[in-house]
């Protein structure tokens, strides 16, 4: 799919329809939900809102991508039921068949909010603690510098079964971690769990736009702009299904996106942090090339083997042997499957020998 110009992608954001509600003045903090095809869990999540308790006003704000499953009809369903709270933006026709994603309807949502504070959630997620809002409002209030906090999360399949510890928060010594932890540990902040300063919002940055995902790269504009925090306390349920957004794409289409990813933060951010991006850039693209390997495909499989070679192959974590070893695959196919032949054989001889002298001993 051809990325949209910028210019493309704005004219296709005026088309939806907001219902009317009467959520009057301006709220604390507006919830960002997005939706597409969540009819099995859209109730959950809209529940999760519903119980907060909290000290100042709030709006939910649903942007709902013209499902084919009866999740407008559920949504539609609880604006009419909570018209004093909730905000349904209703697209016109899929955003995704122009992007391939749901970055149309979060942007359009995103930019319908009204709070000082954003809260952002899909329609397959879900909030756990009523007073979540409350603990990370007063976070924000009482730490002004900070652009962000976020608190962890567990990990549910489909049927609401807890899958193993989630893999998603960021491993961190402190309560607070910058750009840089980021980088390293990649998109290490569940979406679910945040919340950030509506105003620090870039509503025409380049990475708006096009970028694969929506999320990481707000957390590191975040991060440019202040501090983001960590609330040690779990609050909210990230669903791994294979109609997931990101959980839904195998290893292979995830480590493709996430090269774009550092690919772009490469050219965007200054020069402290090129070492991190060049090694993650290694790192990833020789796992690419592992893969290509696999498949069959060694046209690909030169292309990412040698992207590893051009950014940092030597200070990634994969060992020299390995990396030898696929570089001869890559370059070197038929010599590779000669040597690793003769080295067989030699393996063979060698244990014939063994059993032939330990027959001979008495």
């Amino acid at each position: 799919m051809n990325a949209l110009s910028k210019e493309e992608f704005e004219s296709l954001l005026p088309n939806y329809t907001e219902l009317n509600s009467v959520v009057m003045g301006t709220p604390k903090l507006s919830v960002c939900l997005i939706t597409y095809n969540h009819a099995r869990f859209i109730s959950q999540a809209i529940e999760g809102v519903l119980m907060q308790r909290a000290n100042f006003e709030f709006e939910l704000v649903i942007g709902e991508d013209c499902s084919t499953d009866g999740t407008r009809d559920i949504v539609l369903d609880y604006q009419r039921k909570h018209p004093q709270l909730i905000r349904v933006i209703l697209a016109s026709e899929n955003g995704g068949k122009y992007t391939g994603n749901g970055r149309l309807n979060f942007i359009r949502t995103l930019r319908a909010c009204r709070g000082e504070y954003v809260a952002f959630l899909e329609g397959d997620d879900y909030w756990t603690a009523p007073h979540k809002l409350q603990v990370q409002v007063d976070h924000l209030n009482a730490n002004p510098t900070h652009s962000e906090c976020f608190h962890h999360v567990t990990t549910v399949d489909e049927n609401n079964q807890e899958l193993p510890a989630s893999p998603l928060i960021i491993p961190h010594s402190g309560s607070v971690i910058g750009v840089l932890d980021l980088l390293i540990h990649e998109n290490g902040i569940p979406a679910l769990s945040m919340v950030f300063r509506r105003e620090l919002f870039p509503e025409s940055a380049e990475w708006i736009y096009n970028l694969p995902v929506a999320d990481w790269p707000l957390h590191i504009s975040n991060a440019c702009h202040g501090p983001i925090s960590c609330i040690n306390e779990t609050m909210a349920a990230y669903r791994i299904h294979n109609q997931g957004i990101w959980s839904g794409l195998d290893k292979h289409a995830q480590d493709t996106r996430m090269l774009d990813l550092y690919e772009f933060w490469r050219k965007q951010l200054s020069r402290e942090y090129q070492s991190v991006i060049l090694k993650k850039i290694s790192e990833i693209s020789f796992s690419l090339a592992v893969v290509a390997l696999k498949r069959n495909n060694p046209i690909w499989a030169r292309h990412y083997f040698w992207k590893c070679l051009c950014s940092a192959p030597f200070r990634c974590s994969v060992s020299k042997p390995e990396m030898i070893k696929i570089m001869f695959r890559t370059f070197f196919p038929s010599g590779f499957k000669v040597a690793s032949f003769v080295k067989r054989c030699l393996a063979g001889d060698s244990a014939h020998a063994s059993l032939h002298d330990s027959q001979k001993r008495p």
